[in-house]
């Protein structure tokens, strides 16, 4: 498990967070657990860039081929962005959280 610090490269202010594993212990897989860019900064692109240096860097240091991620399906936004980086969905899944039922995603991106 790994937390990075986003940070803007002109003044070195932090801006977000990313957190991921390397092997989830269900799948064995590597996955994104958290990429969250603070709000004074969203709808910056940073988001997206965060992102793809990222995988840029798994790209030339893991031999990951894949990274896999989950979303609720009610976090729209969330899941907007996902897939606008390349994740699909691979699975769908109904599980009981503290207060009901919720539907999430399971997805997936390719590294290559």
């Amino acid at each position: 498990s790994h937390q990075l610090g986003c940070y803007l490269r002109r003044d070195g202010t932090p801006v977000g967070i990313i957190h991921f594993l390397e092997e989830n212990e269900d799948d064995g897989k590597p996955w994104l657990g958290t990429l969250v860019i603070h709000k004074d900064y969203q709808r910056r692109g940073l988001g997206t860039e965060a992102f793809r240096c990222m995988v840029a860097y798994f790209r030339l240091n893991t031999n990951w081929t894949i990274l896999r991620t989950a979303v609720k399906a009610q976090n729209q936004v969330g899941f907007a962005f996902l897939t606008s980086v390349g994740f699909q969905i691979i699975k769908e899944k109904n599980e009981r959280f503290a207060s009901s039922m919720q539907t999430f995603f399971i997805l997936e991106t390719t590294l290559h």
